[in-house]
């Protein structure tokens, strides 16, 4: 077994997920995540389709999902059962459990994952989301590595209002950049962990500084690029934009919106969009503006970095 801090909960797990914190040993009743290698209940695996093994059930107190990989079972708000398919790695399964198996868990608990990096700076939680290729990383590389921030979360980020406040709770100390972010940041591809062989990318640890306390939210902003503009443009969202920000970058947006929009998990946006400045910036395409948009960020914000 395997002990880990991730998002402010106590994890239990048969699978060694190099990237967590590690914690001391606990008994199964300390745990507020247990994650167990093994197979789904017979139940489900007699319901999948035929034709496919590609399938999934929603459902707040049970749900499961299978893709080429492995199988995946989340259920109580607690339990986490993964199963790897033939030819599969147990490393394979890592970015489905750290993924889509916690978002649904935190889901089943009526709490909110947002698909962005986050960093830490001036002891607050920033956000950066945006669609693939918009910058997200380079920008949070930039803060990290010039601005005296840290890491809260790469990919996905845990929020929850509590006592009124917006928190961020920390995931894990890894960056995943892709081979020319890696080049164009001056790192050794050597120093690197190459983990993903469909999107040619790579780990970087980023430990120090890494706090495993959660973080009040300062704002989010939404990154965009396009070939119509020649310098960079931002404006604040605002109204009910502000809503349909955070809503379409719930990290579990995509699997959700076949559905019927769920009142409580409207609701949840609602409130944590009343809670957050949301900055909307779009760069020019082919251009390295990255400079601009921290001062952008820092201005809106008032960050009071020293650019």
């Amino acid at each position: 077994m395997y002990w880990y801090k991730l998002y402010g909960k106590n994890v239990m797990s048969e699978f060694e997920l190099y990237q967590c914190v590690t914690i001391d040993p606990l008994t199964k009743e300390e745990a507020d995540i247990i994650i167990t290698n093994e197979n789904l209940p017979e139940e489900v695996l007699n319901s999948l389709p035929k034709d496919t093994m590609l399938a999934s059930k929603i459902d707040r107190k049970f749900t499961y999902f299978t893709n080429t990989w492995g199988l995946f079972g989340i259920r109580d708000g607690k339990y986490i059962t993964a199963y790897k398919r033939e030819g599969a790695t147990e490393e394979n399964l890592h970015p489905f459990i750290l993924g889509y198996a916690i978002a649904f868990l935190f889901w089943q608990n009526n709490m909110h994952s947002i698909h962005c990096s986050c960093i830490r700076i001036n002891g607050k939680a920033l956000l950066f989301s945006g669609v693939s290729g918009s910058g997200k990383s380079t920008l949070t590389t930039k803060f990290l590595d010039e601005q005296n921030a840290s890491l809260i979360s790469d990919d996905v980020v845990v929020v929850n209002i509590e006592d009124g406040k917006l928190l961020a709770y920390p995931a894990f100390p890894q960056q995943k950049l892709c081979r020319d972010a890696v080049q164009r940041n001056g790192r050794n591809e050597d120093d690197l962990r190459y983990i993903d062989e469909t999107k040619d990318k790579f780990a970087l640890n980023r430990s120090e500084g890494f706090l495993l306390e959660p973080a009040e939210c300062l704002g989010m902003v939404v990154l965009d690029h396009t070939d119509k503009v020649t310098n960079v443009e931002y404006e604040a969202i605002t109204g009910n934009d502000k809503i349909s920000a955070v809503y379409t970058n719930w990290f579990l947006f995509p699997a959700m919106r076949e559905l019927s929009t769920d009142l409580i998990d409207f609701q949840r946006s609602l409130r944590i969009a009343s809670k957050l400045d949301i900055l909307h910036i779009t760069r020019p395409d082919n251009v390295d503006s990255t400079s601009d948009q921290v001062k952008i960020i820092n201005d809106f914000f008032k960050l009071g970095l020293d650019l």
